[in-house]
């Protein structure tokens, strides 16, 4: 089977004596390959098969040598599969590295999806474009329901209305304990106090 890898694009160039060709606004500084052997020769060498669609066509396919210490990352199984779409928790990445979180957020963004999530962390980014479905009133209610446990068939996508929503609920929780507790047992000092102290921060682009 097959291994691919990250490897920079500056090592790739580098190796074939070429400079790099002028950056994009969409450039990448990670180029996919095949890794065809390691420690082969004197001194030991890493043999790569350059395969990234994303490469100028005069190089694509080429084969280059490195340093065997030269710095190569492996791909996740996504990436590698087209029927495959971004993950949209990057705690799903079996291989959590720099090459493998911007390639999953740049297709996300490709695809108009800005919010990412990590675990409870959302990223976002920003769309430098007018999405207008993405604050819309049916996609708050759709969100809202979701997260009061409402029967709801549809998976939905990290957005900023489900981090407000959780952050919010997990206040109000806190409120009522505090207040139940203070109900059934009065001012007693000797309790824990429950701090509910927490900033939610909604923002619509």
């Amino acid at each position: 089977m097959k291994e691919h890898v990250w490897v920079p694009k500056s090592a790739v160039y580098k190796a074939l004596g070429k400079k790099p060709g002028e950056p994009t606004d969409s450039s990448f500084d990670w180029a996919r390959a095949i890794l065809l052997s390691v420690g082969v020769n004197n001194p030991p060498i890493i043999s790569l098969e350059l395969n990234d669609d994303d490469l100028p066509d005069e190089i694509q396919g080429q084969h280059v040598k490195l340093p065997q210490n030269s710095l190569i990352l492996p791909t996740n199984q996504w990436v590698d599969s087209p029927q495959q779409e971004p993950p949209s928790d990057l705690i799903t990445l079996t291989h959590l590295h720099e090459a493998a979180v911007v390639y999953c957020l740049e297709k996300r963004f490709q695809q108009n999806q800005i919010y990412t999530a990590t675990g409870p962390i959302l990223i976002a980014l920003n769309p430098f474009q007018d999405l207008p479905d993405l604050y819309s009133e049916a996609t708050m209610s759709k969100y809202w329901a979701a997260g009061e446990g409402i029967h709801f068939t549809e998976s939905l996508p990290p957005h900023v209305y489900e981090s407000a929503h959780d952050a919010f609920k997990r206040m109000m929780e806190s409120l009522m304990q505090q207040k139940e507790m203070e109900l059934h047992h009065g001012n007693d000092e000797s309790l824990p106090n429950v701090v509910c102290n927490q900033v939610i921060l909604v923002s619509g682009e």
